[in-house]
């Protein structure tokens, strides 16, 4: 059997069922796209809560070439997440927000990677301090950035050694 990429709208419709409190919809678009699902590893997107291990914890369990979904909601963080294999970050659009809220911290650092993707997601920063990025790609090669919208940071993307 060959394996197909989900069509977005399946996504769509998907996020709009587990919007409802279906506990076993949770994980569905994530796994039915090969991935997980931030939610999973007990990120809440409510906009409060303080979303940095639990995210963290969900880009390590990740496989290598693997999906990390963020569904709708306002995710906060207060430390870098670090993604050292190479995966893809997906959202559905501004409803997807990943916010840095710790000055100084970058918000997404991929460091020695190839063949990553960020796409459909909402990044912000209160961090204005020089060399902090939204997205920070250290030696990071083959990158693909698409739908993203980015408030705050010093930089949106930051290349270091990367292509």
């Amino acid at each position: 059997m060959q394996n197909r990429p989900i069509p977005l709208l399946v996504l769509v419709l998907l996020s709009v069922w587990m919007a409802t409190g279906s506990a076993q919809a949770q994980n569905a678009s994530a796994l039915l796209a090969g991935g997980v699902d931030v939610r999973a590893y007990g990120a809440k997107g409510n906009g409060s809560t303080d979303d940095t291990v639990a995210i963290q914890q969900a880009l390590t369990a990740a496989p290598a070439g693997g999906t990390v979904f963020f569904p709708v909601g306002r995710y906060r963080v207060t430390a870098e997440l670090v993604i050292g294999k190479p995966v893809s970050l997906l959202g559905l659009g501004l409803g997807s927000q990943v916010y840095q809220a710790t000055n100084g911290q970058s918000l997404f650092v991929f460091q020695g990677v190839q063949g990553v993707s960020v796409s459909g997601l909402y990044l912000g920063s209160v961090s204005s301090v020089s060399g902090t990025s939204l997205i920070h790609l250290d030696n990071t090669f083959r990158s693909h950035v698409e739908n993203v919208t980015m408030l705050g940071g010093y930089y949106g993307v930051h290349l270091r050694g990367a292509l």
